[in-house]
């Protein structure tokens, strides 16, 4: 853009021929506009510039040479590819061959605002695009002394909007600056008032930033000052183009008539949504950083660096990640791998955020598992009564069966949290299956039901054999339990009868030589919890909670359970002191017994109620839960919770 202020009111345009290491290397000038109106020289004013695909769109205000009144605005297109001048709506065009545009042309052709009478312009023309790649102008209007009127005009999508007058003001030239938020609300920035005569009048001068808006509906805002100084209209107000949220616009404030004054001379003010900016300040956190993800063995835990308050404002970050509130070697990044042990812990970062002024910490909520987090559910559905039991085999594997009634067996990754169908067993599950790990290598499983089938399955081989017959059936609600050395309990469901499996010769004690239950036991589970010991909840819609001695064959009552006990009651011994339990009988209920104390506690309740197929084991510091229920929801509880 080149200013005249004699000979030829024009705009020049010099292109680069080459670019080498960021310096240009500049080709000559080509003169695209000339306002010049013989035998009156005039000058020529240009607005902002934007490149628009291959274009540059520019507006532009004439003057006359004694440069004492602004006139008409024009609005221009260059095509850098053809060379041609465009009008705004691009109907009409000049030629790179006829070029520059002239007077004459500007006024019929380009013109988007004319002066007429007293009614002068007041400095440059200010404009933007919208999100619609529509514009929008503003610009002054009034006598060379002011005031004079803000109007606004803007890209209705069918043509421009009349004039419109947004604020009127003491100032004069160019001292607004539109801003266009991403709401597409705007926001203009103007000084007032503004002295009649700067260039006579001794300071201060009084002048004020005001502000208005337009909403998203078309509707201005009365103004509002923003701050009050003593001469903001001596230059420009402007705006921050592609600037951050904090930094809107700038202004400057010329204090005192000379740089000598103890005022200082001219301060220089940033302004944008939350106020004015300081120029040195050190990283604050207004939000804190956030991690998301699951806290499950395998999964990958990332976290956000939160919300800073610093100027400047290209921060740069740093991270830690944390573990029961220790520093987790090697772990400085935005995410972090978790291995079982990291599950199981508390979980947090730390997010150092650094500017040239300094830096800023800020903490993470800390995040642990629910009593109850949702694993991955079991393939087949529904899972009722005709599904063998959890069972944990050691290392990284839980076994199960899969829909109600099938021949279905599954293996579940711990590490993985997903699910491999392993090899079916010889025939379909019955009601009441029952399954149980006893170490080594085999699973041994009930058929259920009124059978007497009795399988093994091979983990490492993944296949199954059948082995020997229990001697009667084993009943409706009956259950296996692995009583230690080299024993297999199994209860025969609705009866006081317990049978026992020799797993070394494959044989089945007769059912005479173990001491019956004092009661029937049905629809619950034994468990088994070392040396002497077995537990049976008697079940069938009572507390009934019942102990066996292995070593001396006798049952006794132990203390009675929180709730009565039906279909999907399930047992669990995590070592030590503490068996766990779903209560079942449709209900979320879990409890805990205290072996020493023989005292029951409620738990945390599961996520649903539990009923026919619940199942509980434990494996590593969890419990791992099925609903059952027609359900084939899988859950996982932390004991240490």
């Amino acid at each position: 853009m080149r200013r005249s202020s004699g000979g030829v009111a024009s705009l020049a345009l010099r292109k680069t021929t080459s670019l080498s290491n960021g310096v240009a290397t500049w080709g000559s000038e080509e003169i695209i506009v000339n306002l010049n109106e013989s035998p009156q020289v005039n000058r020529v004013y240009a607005g902002n510039f934007l490149a628009v695909g291959t274009e540059i769109w520019f507006i532009a205000q004439e003057s006359p040479g004694v440069d004492t009144e602004r006139e008409n605005v024009y609005f221009f297109r260059y095509d850098t590819v053809t060379g041609d001048v465009l009008s705004y709506d691009g109907s009409v065009s000049t030629l790179a061959a006829d070029l520059p545009v002239d007077r004459m042309e500007a006024d019929a052709d380009y013109m988007l605002y004319e002066h007429l009478g007293t009614d002068k312009g007041t400095d440059i023309p200010v404009w933007f695009l919208d999100g619609n790649n529509r514009a929008h102008v503003f610009f002054g209007v009034g006598p060379n002394t002011g005031p004079f009127n803000i109007m606004y005009m803007y890209d209705t999508g069918a043509g421009w909007s009349a004039p419109e007058v947004v604020a009127t003001t003491a100032a004069r030239y160019d001292v607004f600056a539109p801003v266009l938020l991403p709401t597409g609300v705007i926001q203009l920035y103007y000084a007032d008032p503004w002295p009649v005569n700067w260039r006579t009048e001794s300071f201060p001068l009084d002048g004020e930033i005001m502000l208005k808006e337009r909403s998203v509906a078309g509707t201005w805002s009365s103004g509002t000052k923003i701050i009050e100084g003593e001469d903001y209209s001596i230059g420009r107000v402007i705006p921050v183009l592609n600037g951050h949220a904090d930094a809107r616009v700038m202004f400057a404030e010329l204090a005192a008539d000379n740089a000598e004054s103890s005022a200082g001379g001219k301060h220089i003010f940033i302004y944008g949504q939350n106020g004015f900016l300081s120029r040195e300040e050190s990283p604050t956190n207004t939000s804190l950083p956030v991690v998301s993800g699951s806290l499950l063995a395998g999964e990958t835990l990332i976290s956000s660096f939160g919300s800073w308050s610093a100027y400047p404002s290209n921060l740069s970050y740093a991270y830690q990640w944390l573990s029961n509130g220790s520093n987790i070697s090697g772990a400085t990044g935005t995410t972090l791998a978790l291995t079982q042990l990291l599950a199981s812990s508390t979980i947090t970062i730390k997010v150092t955020a650094t500017n040239i002024h300094g830096s800023g910490i800020a903490y993470s909520s800390g995040i642990n598992q629910a009593a109850w987090a949702t694993l991955t559910n079991i393939p087949g559905s529904p899972v009722y009564n005709g599904v063998p039991r959890l069972v944990y085999t050691g290392g990284d594997y839980i076994y199960s069966g899969g829909a109600d009634l099938t021949k279905e067996f599954w293996r579940y990754s711990i590490s993985g949290n997903s699910w491999t169908r392993m090899t079916d067993a010889p025939d379909t599950f019955k009601n009441y299956t029952s399954s149980v790990y006893a170490g080594g290598d085999f699973i041994y499983v009930t058929r259920g039901d009124t059978t007497k089938t009795f399988w093994r399955y091979s983990i490492s081989g993944n296949s199954w054999a059948a082995m020997a017959d229990a001697d009667y059936n084993l009943g409706i609600g009956g259950h296996a339990v692995y009583g230690g050395g080299d024993y297999i309990y199994v209860r025969q469901g609705g009866t006081k009868t317990v049978f026992r499996y020799s797993i070394p010769t494959n044989t089945w004690a007769n059912w005479t030589t173990i001491a019956q239950a004092p009661a029937n036991l049905m629809w619950s589970e034994l468990a088994y919890a070392g040396g002497d010991n077995l537990y049976a909840l008697a079940g069938n819609n009572n507390a009934i909670f019942y102990h066996y001695s292995v070593t001396n064959n006798i049952w006794s009552t132990s203390t009675p359970a929180l709730g009565n006990v039906n279909a999907g009651s399930s047992m669990a011994y995590t070592g030590g002191n503490y068996i766990y339990a779903f209560q079942g009988n449709n209900t979320p209920s879990f409890w805990r017994f205290a072996i020493d104390t023989g005292t029951w506690v409620a738990l945390s309740s599961v996520p649903a109620n539990v009923r026919w197929g619940g199942s509980l084991v434990y494996a590593n510091g969890y419990l791992y839960g099925r609903q059952g229920n027609g359900s084939s929801a899988f859950w996982r509880y932390r004991v240490s919770n």
